[in-house]
């Protein structure tokens, strides 16, 4: 399968054309197809993740619109977009199973709302969610009357120290004491060229390797804490096809899988 996804670079060729990251994140919301990704580490498969992007929109009237109230000359009007995904894997050395969620939603002009992550793992639960328009974040850990919530302003995140102190995070947590300062610092829209939480987001056209066939693609890549890469290789259209993620840890569209 790797020999497959050999990208360009790797064959000694120039990646293409240098590409705003705001039109692949376009493409990526608009995709018509969700993206079925296998999660494996070191060559080993540990789960996957499903993608899901979807528009929204509505008649003139302000009525939602779908194929059975749909009136004849009425025009749709584009309301915002979602991403939601969800999945599960396996933490390696017995670590057990975690499943989880993500969800989001943006402004027709790509501007984020707000959005939720979710984790589970018996008997543990935790979410963490942000909301724009509040400037505000919400960290609950556990589930229904027994749930335990915190919630924080965007402001708050101005003194990092004192937060990861409240918060108990240390030296037991580097990566979460790393990133934790960043949460409230996401730009407003895609149009920003640095998306905050330690990633500086470049994009340009390249070329993924299927058997005999090469097949233009869309590349993001990203460097986390100044550290470490992240790369994405999605489709002319949007779809997710390859993510390569620190550690040896990749996600593959499983459409690819078994070419």
């Amino acid at each position: 399968m790797n020999a497959l996804l050999w990208r360009s670079e790797f064959a000694g060729k120039e990646i293409g054309a240098a590409i705003p990251v705001s039109l692949i994140w376009q493409k990526i919301l608009t995709s018509p197809d969700d993206s079925g990704l296998a999660l494996n580490y070191k060559g080993d498969r540990l789960g996957y993740v499903r993608w899901a992007p979807n528009i929204g929109d509505e008649i003139a009237t302000g009525k939602m619109a779908n194929e059975n109230s749909e009136i004849e000359g009425r025009v749709k009007k584009l309301t915002g977009y979602t991403l939601h995904a969800d999945g599960n894997f396996i933490i390696p050395e017995g670590g057990g199973r975690v499943r989880f969620e993500f969800d989001a939603k943006f402004s027709a002009n790509d501007d984020w709302t707000e959005w939720t992550v979710k984790g589970f793992q018996r008997p543990t639960a935790w979410a963490i969610s942000a909301n724009r328009k509040l400037e505000t974040i919400e960290l609950t850990i556990g589930e229904g009357r027994g749930a335990v919530k915190q919630s924080f302003y965007f402001a708050d995140f101005r003194n990092p120290g004192k937060l990861i102190e409240d918060l108990g995070i240390g030296a037991d947590l580097p990566v979460a004491a790393a990133l934790l300062p960043n949460l409230a610092a996401i730009p407003s829209g895609t149009n920003a060229p640095a998306l905050k939480l330690g990633f500086t987001w470049e994009g340009r056209q390249d070329w993924l390797e299927m058997g005999h066939s090469r097949v233009k693609v869309y590349q993001l890549r990203a460097r986390l804490l100044d550290k470490y890469e992240v790369v994405v290789l999605v489709s002319r259209v949007g779809e997710i096809l390859r993510v390569e993620l620190p550690g040896e840890m990749t996600l593959v569209n499983e459409a690819l899988v078994n070419l």
